[in-house]
């Protein structure tokens, strides 16, 4: 689990040093923050901070592959760990000294926390770059890129850009966990790795391609995560509520029903 883990955040990591090698290099090369006609300029050229160019405020083609394979990269590290504790005999060992349910709920929380971090530490990162090359300012108000995406929180968006950037690292940490528990509910019925790892992959480009068509595109998970206008904060609760609980339910009372454990 620990290569699997160290290789999914590395692979995040060299996708935002990408990004910002590739698109905001001209604010690292140009330390415009010290020249004494900056805020000035900023405000009549709409010149970017730090925060706008985080890597999923601003969804370049880069990032976009980033946001597009992070299903597969955060079921990578932990996802298969169930099937793997069965076929090496580890979780009889594992059963002899603690319950079997005990033991499944641990497996469903590790993955989570694991998940969640295979994507914020990147993320993270990439946040920490921007704010120590580039100018850390509050946004102007009439000229704002940001505010029109997502349209969550506007007033700490304009008062509190940091706190509003961990705020949605905390969002895309929940998430992550989420959709990665769909692969340890796959985990349960299926023993492929391969499928395990696609499947939290499948289930969101399906989610993606479906609900528009049938009138809920409002409980569309990458719309949300993707920052689209008006987003409905309730529906997104719902949507992620209810991956986690199928993905438990499947995961639970598969694991306790096999004979193998």
């Amino acid at each position: 689990m620990d290569k699997k883990f160290m290789v999914s955040i590395i692979i995040g990591i060299v996708f935002c040093l990408i990004n910002t090698i590739k698109y905001d290099y001209g604010y690292i090369n140009n330390p415009y923050a010290n020249d004494m006609y900056f805020y000035n300029d900023f405000i009549k050229n709409s010149l970017v901070s730090a925060y706008d160019n985080f890597i999923m405020f601003r969804l370049t083609d880069i990032a976009n592959i980033f946001f597009i394979i992070m299903p597969i990269l955060v079921a990578i590290p932990y996802s298969s760990a169930y099937n793997e504790d069965i076929k090496s005999g580890f979780s009889r060992n594992i059963f002899s000294r603690n319950h079997k349910k005990r033991y499944l709920i641990s497996k469903f929380i590790v993955n989570f926390v694991i998940s969640g971090l295979t994507f914020a530490i990147p993320l993270i990162f990439n946040l920490l770059v921007n704010i120590t090359t580039q100018a850390s300012i509050n946004p102007e108000r009439l000229s704002s890129n940001v505010l029109v995406i997502g349209n969550l929180f506007p007033h700490m968006y304009l008062n509190n850009l940091l706190m509003y950037t961990i705020l949605w690292i905390f969002i895309y940490f929940i998430s992550a966990g989420v959709i990665s528990s769909i692969a340890l509910g796959v985990s349960s019925i299926i023993s492929n790795k391969f499928i395990i790892v696609i499947a939290p992959f499948i289930v969101v480009q399906v989610i993606g391609i479906l609900f528009p068509f049938m009138g809920l595109n409002k409980f569309n998970i990458s719309r949300f995560l993707y920052l689209c206008p008006n987003i409905d904060l309730i529906a997104m609760s719902i949507t992620l509520l209810s991956i986690l609980t199928v993905s438990f339910i499947a995961f639970y009372f598969g694991g306790s029903a096999n004979e193998n454990f």
